[in-house]
């Protein structure tokens, strides 16, 4: 099965507590977009974690003017079992409170630009350096 999730990719690391708020990248087949991950601190390697993932195009669901507070609440209300979280309503609101804490920083994640060696691009420059002491010149192509 193909990992859609890869927690070393970070745009952004907050500890709060016993949760930690990762923002980084989903690969949901038909494009990468960017994403918060909810997990419990320090089980980002560990076989029972499953990372609670909203995606900037669920974005929305949080925002306290033009959400959709009955589906954030049963999304929380997932995310408390994931979590292996009571599900008490102040847990509920903690992770309510916790995303909307982290939605401009969700928006603000840029395009995901794979991690590989830059392709060999046109020159747009070329730049002489004469040193006026000795004559010799170098040219360098941008």
């Amino acid at each position: 099965m193909k990992s859609i999730l890869d927690l070393r990719l970070r745009h952004f690391y907050h500890v709060r507590g016993d949760l930690t708020v990762i923002g980084t990248w989903a690969d949901m087949g038909d494009r990468i977009r960017p994403c918060i991950v909810i997990i419990r601190t320090g089980e980002e390697l560990n076989e029972h974690t499953w990372p609670c993932i909203i995606t900037s195009d669920k974005a929305w669901i949080w925002e306290e003017t033009i959400g959709d507070p009955r589906q954030a609440a049963q999304t929380a209300f997932r995310f408390c079992q994931a979590l292996r979280m009571s599900t008490h309503q102040s847990n509920i609101f903690r992770l309510v409170g916790l995303i909307v804490d982290h939605l401009h920083d969700l928006l603000h994640i840029p395009p995901y630009m794979a991690l590989s060696a830059p392709a060999a691009a046109e020159p747009v420059a070329e730049v002489t350096i004469r040193d006026h002491r000795t004559g010799r010149t170098t040219e360098v192509e941008l």
